[in-house]
């Protein structure tokens, strides 16, 4: 059983997962992303019952992976307001989830400026949970880490030893790679590596304040 968080590596575990179960396709990721095509079975087709069952079978792994919550929020950012084409509706729709339809439809957010990222996290910070989009959504809201009975969370940036611990059970021990953005075609954003460029301490206070929980549960530091 594997909960995804959107911007910590949930495309890679989905290539793994369909590979393993047997898919011919398991490498195309619009297909893996793509909810009604991917083949997954989600808790909420299965009755309760059944979710009881899987959650007292050791042999069923409950896992999830997560990121350090400054680097995904940066992440997000970049990639669904700093890389897309303003013209486009998956940046519309973005904008929408952001700042609500109202506000767009009053706005030419074609020709209009991007949010910078100041802006970004200062309209997240005033949103509910339940409303926010699942890439910028808390982790800890999203998978019910403390919560759920996990038998591992996993941590992105340990991914070169907590990765191959999940494989090996998934492959039954015949290999253990994780693969990497490049061999699975999908870019990095680079969120890393900008940290600096982005973040001051107005900020940085600000995601913290946001993501409370995330630093809390998954044990990341201020």
């Amino acid at each position: 059983m594997y909960c995804p968080i959107p911007k910590a590596a949930n495309s890679n575990w989905k290539l793994l997962i369909r590979k393993y179960e047997g898919f011919e396709d398991y490498a195309d990721l619009s297909i893996a992303n793509d909810r009604a095509a991917s083949g997954f079975t989600f808790l909420e087709d299965l009755s309760a019952a059944e979710i009881s069952g899987m959650l007292n079978d050791p042999d069923v792994l409950k896992f999830t992976f997560a990121r350090d919550p400054y680097a995904r929020t940066l992440s997000c950012y970049l990639n669904k307001f700093g890389n897309k084409d303003k013209s486009g509706e998956e940046y519309r729709i973005y904008m929408a989830q952001l700042y609500g339809w109202a506000w767009v439809k009053q706005h030419d957010i074609e020709n209009e400026e991007r949010p910078s990222f100041q802006q970004f996290v200062d309209q997240i910070s005033t949103q509910d949970f339940a409303e926010m989009n699942e890439h910028w959504a808390p982790q800890t809201y999203l998978c019910g880490v403390g919560l759920f009975p996990y038998d591992f969370v996993g941590k992105l940036e340990d991914i070169a030893t907590h990765a191959p611990k999940v494989i090996k059970w998934m492959a039954n021990g015949r290999e253990s790679h994780f693969p990497t953005q490049e061999e699975i075609k999908f870019s990095s954003m680079g969120a890393n590596e900008q940290m600096n460029q982005f973040y001051n301490e107005e900020i940085k206070k600000k995601v913290y304040q946001t993501f409370s929980e995330d630093f809390s549960r998954l044990q990341y530091a201020a």
